[in-house]
């Protein structure tokens, strides 16, 4: 059964894969819609500023944002534990807090996303839902000025221009010279960047490769004192 329920919004399709794809992305519309957020209604009004940065404007909804069952799926995954923190970089309308809200309401949740209007709809259905450890923010995440937030988990999307990515990457890669986090990667472009310049992400075991993602682990005993776990969307 892949209808939409009120009662499951966010079900876990134990045999999601490329064959279901359409089918999550119509049930991640239908999720939308019973949040009460219109995504395409707001699209539409959005401003393209044109300095440089893709904000994904034009362009099918289902194309870059990321479906709930897809998202239930990473977090059973790598299952957060009570306390700790997701942040969502590059967060369109915050589906992950939504998620996290529901599953594992103990897990603190910060989107970071550029489009102002995305933030102001997705924090007011946040607040609807009553996810009380969530907070959507809007911020230009790329500039030198924007601080990563501390985490143990970090979910990143090719959320905006290549250079953009590749400054958001080299500001994750100073934060593990201190700390053990883990990392959800999610598209072409952030895949290919990690594999070219990213080495520190990368794996000495095999990947394990599923419909939708790649999953490779790493134990560092270098400079990089780090645990991580990189899922990759193929």
């Amino acid at each position: 059964m892949r209808d939409f329920s009120p009662d499951n919004p966010f079900p876990l399709w134990g045999d999601y894969g490329p064959g279901l794809y359409s089918a999550a992305k119509k049930h991640a519309s239908e999720v939308d819609e019973w949040l009460g957020i219109d995504v395409e209604k707001i699209e539409a009004k959005i401003e393209n500023p044109k300095d440089g940065e893709e904000r994904w404007l034009g362009k099918p909804s289902g194309s870059w944002l990321t479906p709930y069952v897809e998202i239930r799926a990473f977090l059973e995954d790598v299952k957060p534990t009570p306390g700790q923190r997701v942040v969502d970089l590059g967060a369109g309308y915050g589906r992950l807090g939504f998620v996290l809200a529901r599953h594992f309401p103990e897990v603190f949740f910060a989107g970071y996303e550029l489009v102002q209007e995305r933030v102001r709809a997705g924090e007011a259905a946040l607040e609807r839902f009553s996810a009380k450890n969530a907070r959507l923010m809007c911020a230009n995440i790329a500039l030198p000025s924007w601080k990563l937030p501390a985490g143990e988990i970090y979910f990143i999307y090719d959320f905006g221009a290549r250079e953009s990515i590749a400054k958001v990457l080299e500001k994750l890669k100073d934060r593990a010279r201190t700390e053990a986090f883990r990392v959800i990667g999610r598209g072409r472009g952030i895949r290919d960047q990690i594999e070219r310049n990213h080495p520190w992400l990368g794996s000495v075991y095999e990947p394990v490769h599923g419909p939708h993602v790649s999953i490779r682990s790493e134990e560092h005993t270098s400079e990089l004192q780090s645990r991580l776990h990189l899922v990759c969307r193929l």
